[in-house]
């Protein structure tokens, strides 16, 4: 999830004081500091709630359905060739990829006392971010039609939590 002071796009008007107490408070851990999803505000709120919060969203069924079987091993093999392809002709470069983050932005424009979480899963860094690049000439362009049509897109939207926990054989334990 991005820090408060690292991810901020403007200049900084906390007194030297103020951003110091800032910096303490990100230290601690057992809150959390993050950006609202709206409104440019600050939401500070327990890291206990915040992954209570985190893990109801991933166990909910309406939104996820549990995987049948793991295909991360087929995709790895068609996504491999598809970035050697890329790397030989020069579209991308090699680079060492980083696990997909995910983590929520309290929405506090609909409660400030507990404010419900939008889900991000950040994939800036990560293996599928060359293949981003390159798809759109490789499918003509209509790569929202591509992308619904193959069981890689589902795999980012399909539950992968069990009732326990994360699923660990899907190594999404980098998530949080």
């Amino acid at each position: 999830p991005p820090t408060l002071l690292i991810h901020s796009n403007s200049r900084i008007n906390l007194s030297h004081s103020e951003l110091k107490s800032l910096n303490e408070l990100e230290k601690r851990l057992d809150i959390l500091i993050r950006p609202a999803d709206k409104g440019g505000s600050i939401v500070v709120m327990s890291t206990d709630k915040y992954n209570l919060s985190i893990m109801s969203q991933l166990n909910d069924k309406d939104c996820y359905t549990p995987l049948i079987h793991n295909p991360l091993k087929q995709h790895e093999v068609e996504i491999d060739q598809l970035l050697e392809k890329a790397l030989h002709r020069g579209w991308i470069t090699v680079k060492h990829p980083v696990c997909p983050m995910f983590y929520g932005l309290p929405k506090i424009h609909k409660s400030l006392i507990d404010p419900p979480l939008r889900p991000i899963v950040s994939s800036i860094g990560c293996l599928t971010e060359p293949l981003s690049q390159i798809l759109p000439s490789q499918r003509g362009g209509d790569i929202v039609k591509y992308l619904l049509q193959r069981e890689a897109f589902w795999i980012f939207t399909l539950n992968t939590v069990e009732p326990n926990g994360l699923n660990e054989e899907l190594g999404l334990s980098c998530f949080l």
